[in-house]
């Protein structure tokens, strides 16, 4: 059922993994993490899928030293993360 899900920008990706999905929005962008997120909520409400917004979590990758960064206004609401867990390996931001 996952397989008409894709990003609205080619610079964008999705990975999808069992129920699990994970979409990559990079800084030079033509399409934000937001509008990206908008399509995925369309997407679902169209193929009658909830998405568990308990588990919905924002993580914004920086270089560790990076001088001049402004962290992004959070989408609906989301929590946004310092590192994150995917398929068992750990990310930090």
């Amino acid at each position: 059922m996952k397989s008409d899900l894709h990003t609205l920008s080619d610079l964008n990706d999705i990975f999808k993994c069992a129920d699990d999905t994970t979409v990559l929005v990079p800084e030079n962008t033509n399409v934000d993490l937001a509008d990206e997120f908008a399509h995925v909520k369309v997407w679902a409400s169209i193929n009658r899928l909830i998405l568990n917004f308990d588990k919905t979590k924002e993580i914004v990758f920086r270089r560790p030293r990076a001088q001049d960064f402004h962290m992004p206004p959070m989408i609906d609401d989301t929590e946004q993360l310092n590192y994150c867990k995917l398929l068992g390996g750990h990310f930090p931001a």
